[in-house]
């Protein structure tokens, strides 16, 4: 099967569920849209693959 997707270092498991994240050894204050922004961006990517592999 596919692998779930996510947003960057976040783990999913098998049920779908956050199970956690990894590299916040640099977290801080940051712009508040930037995560939103980023997934959008991904989301997009994802959807193109998508209809790419129809």
């Amino acid at each position: 099967p596919r692998p779930r997707r996510c947003a960057p270092n976040t783990l999913v498991g098998a049920d779908g569920h956050c199970c956690g994240h990894v590299d916040l050894g640099g977290l801080g204050v940051a712009d508040r849209w930037a995560d939103p922004a980023r997934i959008a961006f991904y989301r997009r990517l994802w959807r193109a693959d998508d209809a790419a592999a129809r």
